[in-house]
């Protein structure tokens, strides 16, 4: 039972790691070539599914780690939960409020395309910071939410190991 606890909390960290990653480092990029309007059409479609994702896969890993902690009594299998589910508070603190502003912008847009706009003109929603502008920062600072689930996955593995 352990062990198989084990690869469900190291698997699932390890596989939020690696879809956040993705995103920062593959996905943004390629959202970036296209016009403002359709960016935040596409960031809205990757974020909504990257949100079902992360909201299952997080707590799993979370409490997995804990059911570990507790039955093993491995204080590193608890620093990997915390770790895990440090990434909640993290976004609720620095990407909430970026995700309000491309949401809002994404539904502008969704707004404009129905309604026969074009894709070139940029969309704001008060506050100065252009679509790209938030973009990139909402890249950046999901980039450090990921370090969460890879410091989540490096102490479980340490625990398992040891």
């Amino acid at each position: 039972m352990d062990f198989a606890l084990q690869c469900v909390a190291i698997t699932t960290s390890a596989a939020i790691f690696g879809f956040q990653i993705d995103i920062s480092l593959l996905t943004i990029p390629s959202l970036l070539l296209a016009p403002p309007q359709l960016m935040v059409r596409q960031w809205k479609t990757m974020f909504d599914l990257g949100k079902r994702t992360a909201l299952t896969a997080t707590p799993l890993s979370a409490i997995s780690y804990a059911c570990l902690a507790y039955r093993l009594q491995h204080k590193t299998f608890a620093l990997a939960a915390v770790a895990t589910v440090g990434a909640i508070p993290y976004t609720l603190i620095f990407l909430e409020g970026v995700n309000k502003k491309l949401e809002k912008m994404a539904k502008k847009a969704s707004e404009d395309a129905k309604a026969g706009g074009g894709l070139s003109a940029e969309i704001g929603v008060g506050g100065g910071e252009s679509a790209v502008e938030l973009v990139k920062m909402w890249q950046a600072r999901n980039f450090g939410r990921a370090l969460f689930a890879l410091t989540g996955t490096a102490l479980g593995l340490w625990a398992a190991l040891s």
